[in-house]
């Protein structure tokens, strides 16, 4: 097996770490780096000194992918999953919920656990298989080092092996150049409330409805990249489905790839149509999101908003594995990703302890010509476009009326439109004091009728807050005056008092 450089050296940095009596190290690489290639060579040498391995994967596509990868090395290997057949290789590729409710009846002991995508590996299932087997050294390969929430895997390795960066991986090559575009008008992330430390995803898809954000994501693919294949990550399984549907109305080849009422082997005939040209997009939710190597994949359409670095880095991840004749991967951010967690090719500094709490802000900068995103470079001005060349130099105050009219095709707004940012929007509507105003920003940002009335209704609800006061101590019973009481309280007088 030929490994390329940065890959042979992870290898020879893991084996040093084992060496140096660390029992479980992660291998950080950025998606698309080869990290399957990898852990099938270390568990290739393993198998050859007579050791046991065992591959835990937590998703069926991944089973197939690790299996195949495993016989283009010619090793023999069992999988361990519904619908395989038992054998005694050396080497086990195993569905982690499977194995979980086997542990008992099964008879295989590794001597090396590989765990892939192991920044899921904090899971009480995945700690249900390495309490069982906890004489095994622990071997975790992620492009991400820590947990969908941010913190850190400390838990369960020991140390943290850096792979290259992404930049460096497409400065060399061995990955996609890439441009990133938004949306003049994206998703106004502070009008949805969180939920499990993320973002709501039912109140997500009607955010997206009401902005006609959706919309948008059509149009802005229709004018960037049509028909190149494209992944759409969505909200959940009726936002994939609506989005499916919409774009094959759009005249687009289109299905959504859910895990309901869609089998593997469905599945599995989407991913290729879509690698063949039978499919020009896929919709889905996080099936698609991890492992799935598809190369010829060129579009990442962002419709679901998360605070997750690890969710939104493993989405973007999945079109920039270089292919025959794709000069560019194209990310369509509809919902401020970009600007929450920077850019995919930004350095990030990991570690096994996760994200810190303050961590700096990234230095995404948002071209107002072309709504191209790039990293800002300096604090200098002007700033330079480098995809249309636009310069940019600081913004005056915004306009508390911006002239914009929203209900136009992204594709053919003029160029003298005035399009307000989203801290413009925010603004605007910060100063809303009725529900007249309400209704006029709806018609400029081109919502539906009724997202006027329910803000309203949440503006007066958090006015009634505010406003509230408590009432007054009573005075002593020798003063008691039923006026002056009602009065301290703020209460008006009934009608019928004189």
């Amino acid at each position: 097996m030929n490994l390329r450089p940065y890959q042979q050296e992870a290898v020879d940095n893991l084996r040093a770490a084992f060496k140096s009596a660390f029992r479980a190290p992660v291998l950080q690489l950025p998606t698309g780096g080869g990290k399957t290639i990898i852990f099938c060579h270390i568990a290739q040498s393993a198998a050859a000194k007579g050791n046991n391995v065992l591959i835990l994967v937590h998703r069926r596509e991944l089973i197939i992918q690790t299996s195949k990868a495993l016989a283009r090395l010619d090793l023999e290997h069992g999988v361990m999953a519904p619908g395989y057949k038992k054998n005694n290789a050396a080497i086990q590729v195993a569905s982690v919920q499977a194995l979980a409710r086997r542990l008992s009846i099964i008879d295989f002991y590794p001597s090396l656990i590989i765990i892939d995508e192991a920044h899921h590996a904090v899971a009480s299932t995945w700690d249900k298989i390495l309490l069982h087997y906890d004489k095994a050294k622990l071997l975790g390969v992620t492009a991400t080092p820590e947990r969908l929430d941010g913190k850190g895997l400390e838990e369960h390795f020991d140390l943290l092996v850096k792979g290259p960066t992404v930049k460096f991986l497409i400065q060399n090559s061995f990955l996609s150049n890439l441009k990133v575009y938004t949306l003049p008008f994206a998703l106004s992330r502070s009008l949805i409330k969180i939920k499990n430390k993320d973002f709501d995803l039912e109140e997500s898809v009607q955010s997206l409805e009401d902005a006609g954000i959706n919309g948008d994501a059509i149009s802005e693919y229709t004018k960037r990249c049509p028909n190149k294949p494209a992944i759409v990550f969505c909200c959940n399984i009726r936002h994939a489905k609506q989005m499916a549907d919409r774009f094959i109305k759009a005249g687009y080849k289109a299905a959504a790839l859910v895990s309901k009422g869609v089998g593997p082997v469905e599945r599995a005939q989407m991913i290729e149509d879509l690698g063949n040209g039978n499919l020009d997009v896929i919709t889905s939710i996080d099936i698609i999101s991890e492992g799935t190597d598809i190369p010829v994949v060129t579009t990442a359409i962002l419709l679901r908003p998360t605070e997750s670095l690890t969710i939104y880095l493993q989405q973007v991840g999945r079109v920039l594995r270089p292919a025959p004749d794709k000069e560019f991967a194209f990310i369509i951010d509809c919902v401020g990703n970009v600007q929450k967690h920077g850019m995919p090719q930004q350095d990030r500094d990991w570690s096994l302890e996760g994200t810190p709490k303050k961590d700096k802000s990234p230095s995404v900068f948002t071209c107002q010509s072309c709504y191209a995103v790039f990293e800002r470079e300096s604090s200098e001005w002007p700033v330079i476009c480098p995809y249309c060349g636009h310069e940019h130099w600081p913004e005056e105050k915004p306009q508390e009326k911006p002239n914009v009219v929203l209900n136009v095709d992204l594709v053919e707004v003029e160029e003298n439109e005035n399009i307000t940012t989203q801290h413009d929007r925010r603004k605007l509507i910060a100063k809303a004091t009725c529900l007249e105003d309400f209704i006029e920003i709806g018609k400029l940002m081109g919502y539906k009728p009724g997202w006027a009335h329910i803000a309203w209704k949440e503006r007066k609800a958090k006015i009634s807050q505010a406003e509230w006061k408590p009432p007054a101590k009573p005075v002593k019973y020798r003063k008691f005056n039923m006026s002056e009481i009602m009065k301290q309280a703020g209460i008006p007088e009934p009608p019928w008092v004189k």
